[in-house]
């Protein structure tokens, strides 16, 4: 697999909403993934994530990623996936793409990347700047919504 293609695997993997199904071998190397990760290595993937998603053109004004800690970053997100690949689920790998193809790894990448995300969101720091925007919800309209869900739409004048 060329390095492009590896990239992109990784990425649309990390950024997937849901995979194809897959074949027990390549659960059995998602789940390796996961537990090859040390909590420092699964910090390094939702820096990582950040990183990579501070380079879109809406967020970048809010992020103060240079280019240098994006290539740092990302070369140790390499080192990283290069040994949980080749070395720490090497079996799990081979097994996977026997059974599913190349699209193996984009798979048990999807399971990496959640735990990835997962971790971000999970944070108390982010939950509670996440919950602000709540504050500045017309209550009234989601109370209005489940009216209409329990007694159907309302009667127009």
């Amino acid at each position: 697999m060329s390095r492009t293609m590896a990239a992109v695997a990784l990425a649309i993997g990390l950024g997937a909403a849901g995979a194809a199904e897959a074949s027990p071998a390549t659960d059995d190397f998602g789940r390796c993934l996961v537990n090859a990760t040390s909590p420092g290595d699964k910090t390094g993937l939702m820096v990582w994530v950040f990183t990579a998603l501070a380079a879109h053109p809406a967020v970048k004004p809010y992020a103060t990623v240079t280019d240098a800690q994006r290539a740092e970053v990302s070369a140790g997100t390499a080192r990283l996936l290069e040994r949980l690949v080749t070395v720490d689920c090497r079996k799990e790998t081979l097994a996977a793409i026997k059974a599913d193809g190349p699209n193996a790894i984009q798979q048990a990448f999807t399971v990496l990347g959640q735990v990835a995300v997962a971790g971000l969101a999970q944070d108390p720091a982010v939950t509670k700047a996440m919950a602000v925007v709540t504050g500045d919800l017309d209550m009234s309209k989601f109370q209005s919504l489940g009216q209409e869900l329990l007694n159907g739409p309302a009667p127009k004048d």
